[in-house]
């Protein structure tokens, strides 16, 4: 019963922001917890697993491509293959709601369909969120330009934020985490390699970034001979 709440809370808070390495960290305490001061120990190994997972798929990759719809900063949405994750969505609900049906977790005052709106809330996160990836293939690596990298709002009263950047010769668009994001401050026109790969769901990733030639220090130098 607990561990269906996790993934139930889990899933709701994966729709409004990038939970990674902060839920895993959290999943591991958690779970910690209950495996040694719990009549559920099973329970608390089964949400370390999943925490583990969790950091799993977040070392997988460094950014996620993004597709720009209009010109509002609220439209920046994750680029994947809505109807194939739709329909795996769907379908691996359907064990998901079986299991919690059977095996009577939870107490079904009313009909058993309602179940399946939380079915579908942990197959959508479980798949799109970790599976996905996890499961990063065509992997190449090239070496890029920094061309823009700027910060946008979830929402005009949401204080998430999103980290935005893009390479130049290429219109995608790319977006990063709070911590990862660091790398590209004043770094704007500088080359870096990059691993770009695709999730099993048409998601675009790219799995590694590496600075290699910071414009900063060119511009420096080029002054500096200059001077001479």
């Amino acid at each position: 019963m607990f561990f269906l709440g996790y993934l139930v809370f889990y899933s709701a808070l994966s729709l409004l922001i990038d939970v990674s390495i902060f839920f895993s960290i959290l999943s591991f305490v958690l779970g910690g917890t209950l495996y040694f001061n719990s009549n559920s120990p099973l329970q608390g190994i089964a949400i370390c697993a999943f925490g583990l997972l969790i950091l799993i798929s977040s070392l997988c990759y460094h950014s996620k491509g993004k597709c720009a719809r209009g010109s509002s900063f609220v439209n920046y949405n994750t680029s994947c293959n809505f109807l194939s994750i739709s329909i795996a969505t769907v379908i691996f609900s359907i064990p998901i709601w079986y299991i919690i049906v059977k095996t009577n977790i939870i107490e079904i005052k009313s009909s058993p369909l309602y179940i399946f709106i939380p079915s579908l809330l942990i197959s959508w996160a479980i798949l799109f969120k970790i599976v996905d990836r996890i499961l990063i293939h065509n992997r190449k690596t090239q070496e890029v330009v920094l061309e823009d990298y700027f910060t946008i709002h979830r929402s005009r009263r949401d204080l998430t934020h999103i980290y935005i950047f893009k390479f130049k010769n290429s219109s995608d668009l790319y977006s990063t985490g709070m911590f990862r994001q660091r790398i590209f401050i004043d770094k704007i026109g500088s080359k870096f390699s990059c691993t770009f790969g695709k999730g099993i769901f048409g998601t675009n990733y790219i799995t590694s970034i590496k600075l290699i030639k910071d414009a900063r220090i060119d511009t420096s130098e080029n002054q500096t001979s200059h001077s001479f």
